[in-house]
């Protein structure tokens, strides 16, 4: 698929860590969300993560950070139709499923490769 889904490790152990889970009931869950965030890592960044040689090259903390807020973020938001979570005063909107959020944007921007315009891609 890409370099983000073919090489960076997200363990489960680490996720549920991340967001707050102890126990096995959301282990498939959040397997599946880590699949997604990978995914969604390499279609947002489109950089093959490569050398100066062409080798491969360690996928950036940032970008393994980017997919864990992002696991984050879809897991408290998983319950269909829900659009938004309040806590007293404070009101959190959620993004369109289809947005990549600031709060992961900012950890994925500065690896972001844009395609070039009206080209191939070859």
């Amino acid at each position: 698929m890409g370099a983000v889904t073919d090489r960076l490790t997200l363990a489960l152990s680490d996720v549920k860590d991340y967001v707050g889970v102890a126990d096995t009931s959301e282990d498939t869950f959040l397997n599946n969300l880590i699949t997604a965030a990978k995914q969604a890592a390499d279609l947002y960044l489109n950089n093959p993560f490569l050398d100066s040689d062409g080798e491969a090259a360690a996928i950036p903390e940032l970008v393994k950070l980017g997919c864990l807020v992002w696991i984050s973020r879809e897991f408290q938001r998983r319950t269909p139709g829900v659009t938004m979570s309040r806590a007293g005063e404070l009101t959190e909107k959620y993004a369109s499923e289809a947005e990549i959020g600031h709060d992961v944007r900012r950890h994925w921007q500065p690896y972001r490769k844009h395609p070039l315009v009206g080209g191939t891609g070859a």
